[in-house]
């Protein structure tokens, strides 16, 4: 079972500013796994009560705060000679499918198909596996995908059994919405059956700045690049304490360094980078505190804007707060109205009344699952899309834009052939900026300098990666007469 990708992308920075290694990567990195004590307790725990097979174990976190880095850690530090190891990702496999891939990454081969021959051949693997005094682990990411009948099943895999001993442990790694479907009547058999279950929070401020230290210390420790108080707060603010926002943010501001030729990143340049992520910083829960005034304090956990990017790499849920969040009003604002109006989208208008964050939020979905629009906010000076429809001017200097793209916007994962790739691929080699024979639909070295070469042309800062202004760049250059 490989697990380890290696990348042939260096991001521009890397020499100019003294990294021997990709400080902030875009894939989960267990050589450099960072954790604070209360999350290497979890490791700890989740290792013993491998070793003496409990049975069921559930990991819960949401959208990147760490699971896959989590789970790569553990196997790491797992006893390969003692233990056989299934990881499997698909988990929108159901029934003989679900065993059977399961069944293929411990290297079984059952010579009759369907679901009775493949537990039989699972079972006599475990068996022979006992007897040499192996330990066989199954780990389900995004198990919050499993049906009903597959949790069902994996339960059903927990009965194979010996007198004293479960012959299998099963580690279900998924977001929180898991903990509604395990309270469901039919399932409460595997809820009864789970040993340990660990709950992955945010980082503290503190725990921020203890990560930046080190994903700066093990990456060559550059000579001078420092982050300002200020900084980090604001850091700690956009990412909530998700290690992957606060990777794409640090990445950012090293390109920043680059650009602006300087050692510390400051306030300002955290913003500028958070701006053009299109993130907005999350927001504060009002906690009562008997002093002269009431304070707001203390940041909502999970709540993060990158729109309009969903993928398996970012986010296949995106929840996003503001600070101080005015209250809702009862009519749309005219503004409001007549942009929607001139999308053709005023029927939305009852749902989506004002542009505050919860209801972008939830619009952008809706266009994702009933429409092929998507929803991007971008800093822009144009008052009109490529298209000469409306660009609504929004807050903080962002504006909100609807176009139509096959392209996600999404991060494109290098050396993964990927049909968004292939689509950014195409617009480049109309642009001229990149070789046919280069279109292959993988991201590599040619592909980063090419998008470079085009967001250097468009404005926007040369991080040779996707995000909302660029992806929205591009469809303007391959269709710019369409929405």
């Amino acid at each position: 079972m490989a697990i380890a990708v290696t990348s042939r992308y260096q991001p521009l920075y890397m020499e100019s500013l003294g990294f021997d290694k990709i400080p902030f990567p875009v894939t989960p990195n267990p050589e450099r796994y960072y954790a604070p004590l209360r999350l290497l307790a979890h490791v700890d725990e989740i290792l013993h009560f491998l070793e003496i097979r409990k049975g069921f174990l559930l990991v819960t976190g949401d959208v990147g705060i760490g699971k896959t880095t989590l789970v790569r850690k553990i196997i790491k530090e797992l006893d390969h000679s003692k233990v056989s190891i299934a990881l499997l990702f698909n988990t929108f496999l159901q029934g003989s499918a679900l065993i059977e891939s399961i069944n293929q990454d411990l290297g079984i081969q059952s010579k009759k198909p369907g679901l009775i021959h493949q537990l039989e051949a699972l079972n006599n693997f475990l068996l022979a596996e006992f007897s040499k005094g192996k330990n066989c682990i199954i780990i389900i990411d995004d198990a919050q995908n499993l049906s009903i009948e597959s949790l069902e099943l994996v339960r059903q895999l927990s009965n194979l059994e010996t007198n004293e001993d479960k012959l299998i442990q099963i580690l279900l790694v998924a977001q929180p919405e898991i903990l509604t479907t395990l309270a469901r009547p039919e399932i409460r058999q595997l809820r009864s059956r789970i040993a340990l279950h660990c709950k992955l929070k945010p980082f503290s401020q503190q725990e921020v700045s203890d990560y930046i230290d080190r994903c700066l210390t093990v990456t060559g420790q550059p000579v001078g690049i420092q982050l300002t108080g200020a900084a980090l707060r604001l850091i700690t603010q956009y990412s909530g304490g998700y290690p992957r926002i606060i990777n794409l943010l640090m990445d950012r501001c090293l390109y920043g360094l680059l650009a602006y030729k300087r050692r510390t990143i400051s306030a300002s340049l955290v913003r500028e980078a958070a701006k053009d992520l299109s993130l907005l910083p999350q927001k504060k829960r009002n906690r009562v505190k008997i002093t002269s005034v009431i304070a707001l304090c203390g940041l909502l956990l999970g709540g993060y804007l990158l729109l309009p990017t969903l993928s398996t790499m970012l986010a296949k849920r995106v929840l996003i707060t503001a600070i101080a969040e005015p209250a809702p009003a009862s009519a749309p604002s005219q503004k409001w109205q007549r942009f929607l109006a001139a999308y053709g989208l005023d029927h939305y208008l009852q749902a989506f009344p004002l542009p505050n964050v919860d209801a972008i939020n939830r619009l952008r979905h809706r266009l994702l699952q009933e429409t092929d629009i998507k929803l991007a906010l971008i800093s822009t000076a144009a008052a009109t899309t490529c298209a000469g429809l409306p660009v609504f001017e929004w807050r903080d200097g962002l504006k909100l834009v609807l176009y139509r793209s096959p392209i996600s916007g999404s991060p494109l994962a290098f050396s993964t052939p990927s049909e968004d790739t292939r689509s950014v691929q195409h617009v480049l080699v109309a642009e001229g900026l990149l070789a046919a024979t280069a279109a292959d639909g993988i991201m590599g070295q040619w592909t980063q300098q090419a998008l470079s070469a085009f967001q250097q042309r468009s404005g926007r800062v040369m991080t040779g990666q996707m995000d909302d202004g660029t992806a929205y760049d591009l469809s303007c250059a391959s269709r710019p007469d369409d929405l």
